[in-house]
């Protein structure tokens, strides 16, 4: 269920897990916050390489400038990305 721009309710994301799951966990979930079933159609509609926005999702080979860009699509700063399920 979506919230103000954009932002996902951070309930399925877990404490304690390291830092690159819990962005995979946050990444996949805004794109179902936005209807987005399928990763596949959200890499499309937001121009993003299908295979490499699946890796995101797994939390492998995030680059800084690519989450910069996964948050533009999404309508959010990093500060508003990280607000939730990082604590």
């Amino acid at each position: 269920m979506a919230t103000k721009k954009g932002k996902a309710k951070s309930g399925k994301i877990h404490k304690g897990l390291p830092l690159s799951e819990k962005t995979a966990a946050r990444i996949k979930s805004l794109r179902l916050a936005k209807g987005f079933t399928s990763a596949e159609m959200f890499a499309f509609n937001n121009g993003f390489n299908r295979s490499q926005y699946i890796t995101y999702e797994k939390g492998v080979d995030l680059r800084l400038s690519s989450l910069e860009r996964l948050c533009q699509a999404h309508g959010m700063t990093m500060a508003e990305f990280f607000s939730e399920g990082f604590e």
